[in-house]
């Protein structure tokens, strides 16, 4: 994945951080599963407000979206909002995998950078 710099103070700036398929498994327990049963479902237009576009468009094509069939007219697909170790994160429901965007200025993030 490419990494890159974005605008600090902007609601749209969560990047695509992982998703459970891809998890650390040593993580699991601790992380992932906190995230999840801490999880509140949020509004797609909500959930929209915090997530980088390029990153959201990427991860959307990816699952097989497109001017055919829009994520958010998907009534399957459900959008979280929640903490990973402390931090504030967003992420999708699509087939039962969990798609997690991060703020680019935490500390997930900059672990995620090397």
């Amino acid at each position: 994945m490419r990494l890159r710099q974005i605008t600090e103070g902007t609601h749209d700036n969560f990047v695509f951080y992982n998703n459970c398929v891809g998890w650390d498994r040593s993580d699991v327990e601790d992380g992932l599963q906190v995230m999840i049963d801490d999880g509140e479902e949020i509004t797609f237009r909500r959930f929209r407000m915090y997530i980088d576009d390029e990153d959201f468009e990427r991860v959307v094509s990816d699952l097989g979206y497109d001017e055919h069939m829009a994520i958010e007219d998907d009534y399957h697909v459900r959008y979280y909002q929640s903490r990973l170790h402390g931090e504030r994160v967003y992420y999708i429901v699509h087939s039962a995998i969990e798609f997690v965007f991060v703020d680019p200025d935490g500390e997930l993030y900059r672990k995620m950078c090397g």
